[in-house]
């Protein structure tokens, strides 16, 4: 009954460390914000992905203008449906200071593999 026992440990270990492992990627954001004009603002995202082989792939580098207060959105659609890549920027200005606050949203097959929000404070 021991041996029994140990051939089954022995295989389930043989069987998963053969089983393959998923690709891993790791993603990177930078957000940049710079008034165009009065009172209007440009924000520009870049999306970089770096795959396990230290590859490294610009994926976006969406950009809106945008007046404070209005929310903005810049979807860069997949040639799957429902993957890609989604933006939404938000300008306040407070006393001082200009606040961008940034989601990115990737999804690739169906399931989101980022989901990021990143505030940039600008003083002024």
């Amino acid at each position: 009954m021991k041996y029994g026992i140990l051939a089954i440990v022995i295989a389930a270990i043989m069987v998963t460390g053969c089983a393959p492992r998923p690709a891993t990627k790791s993603y990177e954001t930078t957000v940049t914000v710079e008034p165009v004009s009065d009172p209007r603002y440009a924000v520009h995202v870049s999306i970089v992905a770096t795959h396990e082989d230290g590859k490294q792939d610009i994926l976006s580098t969406p950009g809106i203008t945008l007046p404070p207060g209005e929310e903005g959105q810049v979807n860069v659609p997949s040639d799957k449906e429902g993957n890609g890549i989604f933006c939404t920027m938000l300008i306040n200005e407070k006393p001082g200071k200009v606040e961008a606050l940034t989601t990115v949203v990737i999804k690739e097959d169906g399931m989101k593999v980022l989901n990021t929000t990143q505030k940039t404070v600008i003083k002024r």
